[in-house]
């Protein structure tokens, strides 16, 4: 499936909503990882664009801090791999928050800016016909029993549990949420398959430079914005964190547009 098959995969929206998902990678199978909502099923992370928030990527991140204090951050979940060694610290090496911060407290958490950073660096977006945003991050194969084990100990109690796209799709166990299973259309269907699971190359449409300032503290927000905004399946988008990174002579004309700042040059 090439990106001109469906071509509003690449056009301009402004998003409403968004679909989360976090999937892992083992013994060459890929799952993807639920969490057990309020009705006592499975399903994805997914919400509504937040009136307080300038696009859709900061009211994902809103909502994974609502729900988990911020344990569902990736840099978080990444300490649960499944096969990394439990720290004996691993309560100070996990980074938390108060599920409920306001606006600007949110703005000001390192947790939550790095989200929106690596989100727009590592995600894989999606979109369809709808106002409605995919977005896909991959995470190692976590250990769901000790991430249990961990959140019982904090206000919340999460339940995760692994599912591949079949199981989501036919719900034979009767986990998985309904909403979910139906969301499965043809094309969303066709992309997984083709861009997460057998994680193909998509051909390229464009390549983008970011270059901002490694010391400037609402970084976070230009690429919040670009990521929501601009960021589409089958774009190359590098981000250059200057002085630590800058591109080279050679990177530079193979770019179709550069991005200083907060103003584009093409």
């Amino acid at each position: 499936m090439e990106s001109t098959d469906l071509p509003f995969l690449s056009s301009f929206k402004i998003f409403q909503r968004f679909h989360c998902f976090y999937y892992s990678r083992i013994n060459e199978e890929t799952f993807f990882l639920l969490n057990k909502n309020k009705h006592g099923t499975f399903s994805h992370f997914k919400g509504k664009l937040d009136e307080l928030d300038p696009a859709i990527l900061f009211s994902v991140g809103r909502k994974l801090i609502k729900i988990s204090c911020g344990l569902f951050m990736r840099q978080n979940l990444m300490l649960f791999a499944d096969d990394a060694i439990s720290p004996e610290n691993l309560r100070d090496m996990v980074q938390l928050c108060k599920p409920q911060l306001q606006t600007p407290q949110l703005s000001s958490s390192k947790l939550y800016q790095k989200f929106i950073e690596d989100a727009f660096e590592d995600m894989k977006p999606y979109q369809d016909e709808s106002d409605e945003a995919y977005f896909f991050f991959e995470i190692p194969y976590i250990d769901v029993e000790r991430f249990h084990n961990f959140s019982k100990d904090l206000p919340i109690n999460l339940e995760v549990k692994y599912f591949s796209r079949d199981e989501i799709i036919s719900n034979n166990s009767g986990l998985i949420s309904e909403k979910l299973s139906k969301l499965f259309t043809k094309d969303l269907n066709t992309y997984v398959e083709t861009y997460i699971e057998k994680n193909l190359v998509p051909r390229t449409i464009g390549r983008y430079a970011v270059l901002s300032i490694v010391t400037t503290p609402t970084n976070y927000r230009t690429l919040g914005l670009l990521g929501s905004y601009f960021k589409k399946h089958g774009e190359e988008w590098r981000c250059y964190r200057y002085p630590v990174q800058e591109p080279t002579e050679e990177e530079i004309v193979q770019f179709d547009g550069k991005i200083y700042f907060h103003t584009v040059f093409f």
